[in-house]
């Protein structure tokens, strides 16, 4: 299956660098070791693992690939999102920093997985056919959880119009690993998503995802699914908690999200990002465990993905 990778610099240029804290300047060279080498690792194990990947992003970032010397790690890198002030012109991105991946997604036709940047696949994707969308896990909805609110608390317009089943949402969609099946839904969704973010009036406050983006993102095609009757599936057994900070439920072998086990379908750097950033022995063992598994897998490629990330 066809998977897709998305960066775009435009959150970083409206002042969130990569780990969605906020900065004053936009450099280049701050893009850190850890997130570069598992971005690299993550194209090369999808094409092992699944098929062709292609990269959408932004003449900024493809000269910064040229110049490590790292392109051909996809099978295709295009500079699309150069246009996406063009194509989304009111949507702010450093609340929306996804909203590059619903550019993809219009240009893309199903089946196809958009996989986040710092997620690696060690496993082939089977889809179930018979669902519109698997997404990675769920994710709990609680009360007085600062991530999923209310939908009167949510920062948008008086002429938003909310789609049905807001209240009925128990659940919202972990979307690191996004698998689109069903064209139809595909649209509609971007749609939708689209049109929210347009009428968000949402400001950057620093925080890592607002509950603008996991409205948006998360809940949305929940509510979707309920009104067009679509299934809607999980690719991993389990259910991360925001508010208790932790797996709630859990497969038998239950997933170590930032580990290198290639038994498992997948890692995740995800948060555990923003506490290598500021440890440095933490860092170290996941450098050395990243290197340790681009040497195993793609000893041809080693070299120069040693020589990209240092």
């Amino acid at each position: 299956m066809k998977g897709i990778h998305c960066f775009s610099t435009k959150p970083m240029l409206q002042g969130r660098d990569i780990s969605g804290h906020p900065k004053d300047a936009f450099k280049m060279i701050e893009f850190p070791d850890y997130m570069l080498g598992t971005l690299l690792l993550s194209a090369l194990q999808w094409r092992k693992t699944n098929g062709p990947i292609k990269l959408y992003t932004d003449s900024v970032f493809y000269n910064y690939l040229s110049e490590k010397g790292v392109l051909n790690f996809w099978d295709e890198v295009s500079c699309e999102l150069d246009n996406i002030d063009e194509v989304f012109p009111d949507i702010d991105h450093a609340i929306f920093w996804s909203a590059a991946k619903f550019y993809a997604y219009q240009k893309e036709s199903a089946p196809f997985t958009c996989v986040d940047t710092d997620i690696v696949v060690w496993k082939q994707i089977f889809p179930d056919l018979e669902s519109s969308l698997l997404f990675t896990h769920w994710e709990s909805i609680e009360a007085g959880d600062s991530s999923y609110i209310g939908k009167e608390d949510l920062c948008v317009s008086d002429e938003y119009s909310f789609l049905a089943n807001y209240e009925k949402v128990t659940r919202g969609l972990n979307m690191s690993l996004t698998v689109f099946t069903d064209e139809e839904f595909k649209r509609e969704f971007c749609k939708e998503a689209i049109r929210f973010m347009i009428n968000s009036s949402k400001k950057y406050d620093g925080r890592y995802a607002t509950p603008e983006i996991l409205y948006m993102e998360q809940i949305l095609p929940v509510q979707l699914a309920m009104e067009n009757q679509k299934k809607i599936k999980p690719l991993i057994e389990c259910m991360w908690s925001p508010k208790q900070f932790r797996f709630v439920e859990n497969t038998s072998k239950p997933w170590n999200f930032n580990s290198f086990d290639q038994t498992q379908l997948c890692m995740h750097l995800w948060f555990h990002k923003n506490y290598i950033d500021k440890n440095l022995g933490p860092r170290q063992e996941y450098m050395n465990s990243l290197k340790e598994a681009m040497r195993k897998n793609f000893p041809n490629e080693y070299e120069r993905f040693i020589k990209a990330i240092n």
